[in-house]
């Protein structure tokens, strides 16, 4: 008659809730995971009126670069650094050498070079009268 009855397992209430309190706890986290707002700005955006798309009308932050400089990287690569004014000439040149994998040395080069170019621009722009360097 023993083997009838069903089995007795220690906490068996216990952990059937706590499977089932995770179950529902993980069905509510798919729905707000998978819930698409619809009209809960439509009053205020309603009053705001049309806009144009934010890309439309955005200034660019840093004016033209001064001067491109256009290296040859190697197997036909070639990268394009744009200097401005007030800009680090390490830094663009690390920043460079990291992007192209290039060693140190490729990147102490490059500065030099940025600064040469950088040098000779603003020779070119104080050569030509009532231009000073920052100035276009």
């Amino acid at each position: 008659a023993s083997s009838l009855s069903s089995p007795h397992v220690r906490n068996f209430e216990a952990a059937v809730m706590r499977m089932k309190q995770a179950q529902k706890q993980h069905q509510r986290r798919l729905k707000e995971q998978n819930r698409i707002p619809a009209g809960e700005k439509y009053e205020k955006l309603r009053r705001l009126g049309p806009q144009p798309f934010s890309c439309a009308f955005r200034r660019r932050s840093k004016p033209k670069p001064l001067v491109y400089v256009d290296v040859k990287v190697g197997s036909g690569r070639t990268g394009r650094v744009g200097v401005h004014e007030g800009d680090d000439f390490r830094v663009l040149a690390r920043n460079f050498a990291k992007t192209f994998q290039l060693d140190r040395d490729a990147a102490r080069r490059l500065e030099a070079l940025l600064r040469q170019a950088y040098a000779w621009r603003a020779w070119q722009t104080l050569k030509k009268p009532g231009r000073s360097p920052g100035r276009r």
